[in-house]
């Protein structure tokens, strides 16, 4: 069964299964999540979900039961793995199988396939990962906030690519800050919560982002200098959890009127300067 098509700019999520508890389960899981966000069809039949996927239905996830009414999860991720890749979702949930199990099954079905195609097509997730995979969805397909493109632009002019590893986790540290009580915790608010995102250590997201520290010192743009004068004192080190809370109070100030903006150094008042004649 498929719903109508009238919610446009809304995850398609394909929940399959012969057994109504199932659905009961995901849509659950879901609730949890911005509701609106997502819109949920419903399959019994394993052929009609792949016919739907080679028709070009935009599912961005498909979770699968172990059990449909003519065919069992293996039956259908083998089918599956040999659609284009362009037709399979981003996301594949098997609660019945274990994730090791069927990752290794699906690179084996792909044959000739590159391994790095088959991860970034078909992400596999698990019950204890759904909130957070779906909610990474959410946030790939979102368009930037103004804090995120304002966040962007310091990059850019601290001379860091923002599409870089560091320059990402940062992004999306300062995005999960922002969202925070005022005096959160970075290891339990932040890292840990953008490292299950990401479905690495809490120590990875945190050594990414000192990598990035690095960098910026090494470059050592203007801007940079400027930033960390504001926000930090001459001789002190900058530490992940220091850099992520200036970054948000950088991103929280209400901008500065021309006027009131500190001279940077070698500017000259407006009655010291001499002027030309034109």
């Amino acid at each position: 069964m498929v719903n109508d098509e009238s919610s446009r700019g809304c995850l398609r999520i394909a929940i399959a299964s012969y057994d109504a508890r199932f659905f009961r389960i995901c849509q659950n899981y879901i609730s949890c999540l911005d509701r609106d966000a997502f819109r949920c069809d419903i399959y019994q039949s394993g052929k009609e979900l792949l016919a739907a996927l080679e028709r070009g239905f935009p599912y961005r996830a498909v979770l699968l039961d172990n059990a449909l009414s003519d065919m069992d999860a293996p039956a259908f991720c083998s089918q599956l793995q040999q659609m284009s890749p362009n037709c399979r979702p981003w996301l594949l949930l098997v609660p019945a199988c274990d994730v090791d199990e069927l990752c290794r099954f699906i690179r084996e079905e792909g044959g000739q396939q590159p391994e790095s195609d088959t991860v970034h097509k078909m992400k596999l997730s698990s019950l204890n990962s759904l909130l957070f995979d779906l909610q990474s969805m959410l946030q790939s397909q979102a368009a930037p906030t103004d804090s995120d493109a304002a966040l962007v632009r310091l990059l850019l002019c601290w001379g860091e690519a923002p599409g870089a590893l560091g320059s990402q986790y940062l992004r999306e540290c300062i995005a999960q800050a922002l969202r925070c009580d005022p005096h959160f915790a970075i290891r339990k608010d932040v890292l840990m919560v953008v490292g299950e995102r990401h479905k690495v250590s809490v120590t990875a997201v945190d050594s990414g982002i000192r990598r990035l520290i690095r960098s910026l010192n090494a470059l050592n743009k203007p801007a940079w200098q400027s930033f960390k004068r504001r926000h930090c004192s001459p001789h002190q080190h900058l530490t992940t959890g220091k850099f992520i809370y200036a970054v948000r109070d950088e991103l929280l100030m209400p901008p500065q009127d021309p006027a009131e903006q500190p001279l940077s150094e070698g500017d000259l008042q407006t009655h010291e300067r001499e002027f030309q004649p034109v």
